[in-house]
This record gives structure tokens, C-alpha cells and sequence, in this order.
């Protein structure tokens, strides 16, 4: 069971989905294989390196209008 604070709901949603994630056996799931791991791993690192890019160009980009004020 996850242990959260108590929050104040948005909506029932939220409530039903809290419950319907408490009431999951976590041991009861599987690994993924090999292949679906690499897959995962694959796109956290893609996605990481484009945020860093996004990053970096965002800070240039900042640099140069600071630098012209």
C-alpha cells in the first residue's frame, strides 16, 4: 500500500483512481523482458537528451536577451 497524506480531491476521479492504485499487489506484476527494457531505457535517454537541448537553447536564448538589455 502506498502511504500518502491526506489530500483534497479534485473530483471522484482522483479518489478512484488513489483507491484503484492502493488496492494493486505490486509484487503480483511481472518484469519486462529484455527487449521492452531496452525500448524503455532507449526513449528516457532520447527524451533526456532532447529536454537538455531544449534546455540549453532556452538558456541562450535568455543569455542573449539579458545581455542586450
Amino acid at each position: 500500500m502506498i502511504k500518502i497524506k491526506k489530500l483534497n480531491y479534485l473530483d471522484e476521479e482522483e479518489k478512484d483512481l488513489e483507491k484503484a492504485i492502493n488496492s494493486l499487489d505490486i509484487k503480483s506484476l511481472s518484469l519486462p523482458d529484455k527487449k521492452t527494457q531496452n525500448k524503455f531505457k532507449t526513449a528516457a535517454k532520447r527524451y533526456s537528451e532532447k529536454k537538455q537541448t531544449l534546455k540549453n537553447a532556452l538558456d541562450k536564448k535568455c543569455l542573449q536577451v539579458f545581455s542586450t538589455k
